[in-house]
């Protein structure tokens, strides 16, 4: 039997031992650090979710008083100051819902969403308060077109009084056209609009004038006979000429038919006041 010695145990360097353990240290050290890391990384999401959540509540109520705030300038009629007390309303409603949001990260995430916002509501504010003035303006001048609309169909209107509601028509329009308060088609069709209202109404005083003359030469030829007279007005061409000229025979037969009852009326008026005269006058034994 062989003894054995020392150089049949296997040997272990305590050199690489220390090493196996110098891995495992710096290895715990970076899952020490990992772990380090990740937890400052879930800190900064919440942080940041919680910062975002801040301003998205702030960002709600400064939207829902600007609402109130655009629902009321609608209302109001004062349109000269409409942009000015949007502006001041606003900057009310930025300072108390800015309150709660006091560090820089929320300051830096709420002047960036509500200058978006804010540039667009300003935006449509103007376009509101241009809306306006234009919509005003365009109300006064179809006002004056129309007054002296009725100048030009007025019967008592001298022609001197009606040509010059025609030109105070055609320089308004022109003017409302130049300055965008009309467009060209609205003031084309205001010029046009005025136009037939003149044709009409000279067409109208050229057959009242000629229905009147007509009129006047048939009575004096048919004397005091309305049958004679309406036979001399059927004799005319068909048309509104005609028919206006028999309104005027039938009105003027009328009027003497009138007159002719009123003095009727009076002669027995008369006879029975003198009879009820003599009657007295025959009772008093006069």
């Amino acid at each position: 039997v062989r003894v054995l010695g020392p150089l049949d145990v296997p040997q272990t360097s305590l050199r690489n031992q220390r090493r196996v353990v110098e891995v495992q240290a710096d290895r715990s050290g970076e899952a020490m650090a990992t772990l380090g890391a990740a937890t400052t990384n879930i800190l900064n999401q919440a942080r940041d979710r919680q910062i975002e959540n801040d301003v998205a509540k702030a960002e709600l109520r400064m939207r829902r008083e600007m609402d109130e705030l655009r629902v009321a300038l609608d209302k109001d009629p004062d349109n000269e100051t409409l942009a000015t007390r949007w502006e001041e309303g606003v900057q009310a409603i930025m300072a108390r819902n800015a309150e709660t949001l006091t560090s820089p990260s929320h300051q830096r995430l709420w002047q960036e969403r509500t200058t978006r916002q804010l540039e667009a509501e300003r935006r449509s504010i103007v376009e509101l308060q241009q809306t306006r003035f234009v919509d005003g303006a365009r109300a006064g001048t179809i006002e004056v077109v129309s007054e002296e609309r009725r100048t030009l169909v007025d019967p008592n209107a001298s022609p001197q009084a009606r040509a010059a509601a025609m030109d105070v028509i055609q320089t308004t329009v022109a003017r409302a056209v130049e300055q965008r308060v009309l467009t060209a088609s609205q003031g084309a069709a205001e010029i046009e609009e005025a136009r037939n209202a003149q044709a009409e109404y000279d067409a109208t005083q050229g057959l009242i004038e000629q229905s009147t003359t007509q009129s006047q030469a048939i009575v004096q030829q048919a004397g005091g006979s309305l049958s004679r007279a309406l036979e001399a007005v059927r004799a005319l061409p068909p048309g509104q000429l005609r028919d206006r000229t028999e309104d005027r025979v039938l009105e003027y037969y009328n009027q003497q038919e009138v007159l002719r009852a009123r003095a009727e009326r009076a002669e027995n008026d008369a006879v029975d006041n003198a009879m009820e005269r003599a009657r007295v006058a025959i009772d008093q034994g006069e």
